[in-house]
């Protein structure tokens, strides 16, 4: 398995930075998302899948034994055409094995937030057009919300509480399964507890994560 990155190859945590830079350059510290990904993903000093990510997929039988060539870190990922920000996916990569082709986006997070609700991003939305009448913002989050729930529910009590980023990233992941053909498509937080977070903001993620099931 390879990691790689603008069909440059990644070795090592250095390369990983000089190479695939978050976008958030203050998450490349010791404790925090991208760094501790990075870290988990060559922790044995070389290239090699997390144990935690084999141990997910292997639950289910369509996501098990998967022979994964090379993944690719800060993936960019569009999942409409409004423009603007794509989805980025802290790694991505493409698996296959005898029930067919498994699309894999990954979410890094330690305790940083899975940004705005719905209703606080609609809320900015519409701040942004009233100033500027050529913004997709709106359209954007209208299309979301239609395409994943099969009619516009945008201000239904029990959408509009859920985190924009989880939204994005579910559809950044089915676009990506899309565009690769992948019949099954799957997206894991990988969460990581360090000395550096803070367990009270690891439970009000794990709390907006389970809005999403409810």
């Amino acid at each position: 398995m390879k990691i790689i990155k603008d069909k440059r190859e990644i070795k090592t945590i250095d390369e990983w930075y000089n190479i695939a830079p978050p976008k958030n350059k203050a998450h490349w510290v010791e404790g925090r998302s991208a760094y501790e990904c990075a870290k988990a993903w060559l922790r044995t000093g070389k290239p090699v899948i997390p144990a935690e990510i084999i141990n997910i997929l292997e639950t289910e039988l369509l996501t098990s034994d998967l022979k994964i060539d090379c993944v690719e870190p800060e993936c960019k990922i569009k999942f409409d055409s409004f423009g603007g920000e794509p989805r980025n996916a802290d790694l991505a990569f493409i698996g296959k094995n005898k029930y067919g082709t498994v699309a894999v986006n990954i979410e890094a997070k330690t305790d940083e937030t899975y940004s705005t609700t719905l209703s606080e991003t609609i809320t900015k939305a519409l701040e942004t057009l009233s100033g500027n009448s050529n913004s997709k913002k709106l359209d954007r989050i209208k299309f979301l919300t239609s395409s994943l729930f099969k009619e516009d529910k945008s201000k239904n009590p029990k959408i509009i509480d859920l985190r924009y980023q989880l939204l994005t990233a579910v559809a950044g992941s089915l676009a990506y399964a899309q565009s690769n053909n992948a019949e099954t498509a799957v997206l894991i937080i990988h969460e990581f507890i360090t000395n550096k977070s803070n367990k009270n903001y690891h439970q009000k993620n794990d709390d907006d994560l389970q809005c999403v099931f409810r």
